[in-house]
């Protein structure tokens, strides 16, 4: 029997099960250097393995989009995103995933709990009816997770930036809910890699656009997110009113203090989300060089200003003081040990919800446009590789897209601000309006 036939009569035979559970190893499938790895399909009786490799990509996508992954069979995965981008590199293509998949690795992420890999199917079972116990994932989950996990990531790591300084193609990883925040983690995972999270500036120097016709990078990032955010949450009419006059937000907050010690942009900035999420008087004045007594003026006087901010973090305090876990907007739990991280943590969870949301609309927006890609994401920025000839008209799709009303955090929009340029260390910013833009294009 020809191999592709053994693998998809292997596949349909797993496909009659009632639930299965899917892993990989290695953990990292490194496209860079042609790794060789095994594909695990777990069910109650027994475990069946079969070669993942750039031979038996093409026979495994197209057996499993067949026979799995459009049924509604549920399939408990581990970091499935893996496979997903291992196949985009080979075959130009995504898996066909359907709604059914429940990566476990996310799902326990979000619910703050750290475990290594289940090596069976009993144990995958098991952990996964625990985080039935809390539903709080399931919408973030349906919504943000699933579509970064197999769709919008695997775009990303897939397409390669050109390190000059090696001569090579290189490539991004990420780990989605990675970090404690609730942003993604980037490693240098890949023989190859770059990490966009830590490019330094010889680095910026010497990464270029894939390919040839005047290619160029575009960077999109949101004004003053964490504010925005805090003003969604907390609803402070005051906080909210010198966002909507459109200045910039620490101008106009050191104008309103109307003090010395604050008397600039720097300054403000260096004292504003600080004092939000509860740096000490002692520890303000040390900054500013001031007395105790003069720090403690100043965070008094933010706390006359923005009455409603300070009232909903001081709840968020409170709730790490009395159970030991704080919860975020969304429901996602964490285990944190000071009232100063907890604070943090409420206005950051739900930032990074904000920003994964957009890079997928982001992502869907580019989906049909030519020469244009997202390419790298850096928290609440947006990598796009587009060309000299349509960045004007990639510009007005990127801003529209990520200035929209969030479906998750409804009335939430946040101004973006863009720059340009043949590398990324080599930026200039991209001063069109939404108006001139939709007039230059007759919109």
């Amino acid at each position: 029997m020809p191999y592709e036939y053994e693998i998809a009569e292997k596949i349909y035979d797993l496909s009659q099960e009632r639930v299965l559970y899917i892993y990989h190893e290695p953990d990292i499938l490194d496209f860079t250097k042609d790794t060789e790895g095994k594909l695990y399909f777990c069910t109650k009786d027994e475990k069946t393995e079969l070669p993942l490799n750039r031979d038996s990509i093409y026979d495994l996508c197209s057996a499993l989009e067949i026979n799995l992954f459009t049924k509604d069979l549920p399939i408990i995965t581990w970091d499935i995103k893996e496979l997903v981008t291992f196949a985009k590199y080979y075959t130009n293509s995504l898996i066909n995933i359907g709604s059914s998949i429940f990566d476990l690795k996310v799902i326990e992420s979000y619910l703050d709990i750290q475990k290594p890999r289940p090596n069976s199917f009993a144990e995958a079972a098991i952990r996964f009816r625990h985080t039935k116990v809390d539903m709080s994932w399931y919408k973030i989950y349906k919504n943000v997770y699933h579509p970064l996990i197999t769709k919008v990531i695997p775009d990303i790591e897939s397409i390669p930036l050109i390190d000059t300084n090696i001569k090579s193609s290189v490539y991004s990883h990420y780990e989605i809910n990675g970090q404690a925040n609730g942003r993604s983690k980037c490693k240098s995972a890949y023989a190859k890699s770059y990490n966009p999270h830590i490019m330094d500036e010889e680095t910026k120097l010497h990464l270029k656009p894939y390919g040839y016709g005047g290619k160029i990078f575009m960077y999109l990032d949101y004004k003053q997110m964490e504010v925005n955010v805090l003003s969604w949450l907390c609803k402070d009419e005051e906080l909210q009113k010198i966002i909507d006059n459109g200045d910039d937000f620490y101008i106009s907050l050191s104008k309103l203090l109307k003090t010395p010690t604050i008397s600039n942009r720097e300054s403000c900035k260096l004292l504003f989300l600080p004092v939000i999420y509860g740096e000490s008087a002692p520890s303000i004045a040390n900054k500013f060089d001031i007395s105790i007594l003069e720090a403690d003026d100043l965070i008094s006087l933010l706390g006359k200003i923005f009455p409603k901010c300070f009232t909903w973090l001081k709840n968020q305090e409170e709730s790490i003081n009395t159970t030991g876990v704080v919860r975020d907007f969304f429901g996602r739990p964490r285990h944190l040990d000071s009232s100063y991280k907890a604070r943090n943590f409420s206005v950051q969870s739900p930032a990074s919800i904000f920003c994964l949301e957009k890079l997928i609309k982001l992502h869907d927006a580019l989906q049909d446009v030519p020469d244009a890609s997202v390419v790298f994401h850096i928290h609440d920025g947006y990598g796009i590789v587009c060309t000299n000839k349509n960045y004007e008209k990639i510009f007005q799709i990127a801003k529209e897209a990520l200035e929209s009303d969030s479906q998750l955090m409804s009335g939430l929009t946040i101004k973006v601000t863009g720059k340009i340029g043949p590398n990324l260390q080599k930026m200039a910013a991209v001063r069109f309006t939404n108006k001139e833009l939709n007039a230059r294009y007759n919109k």
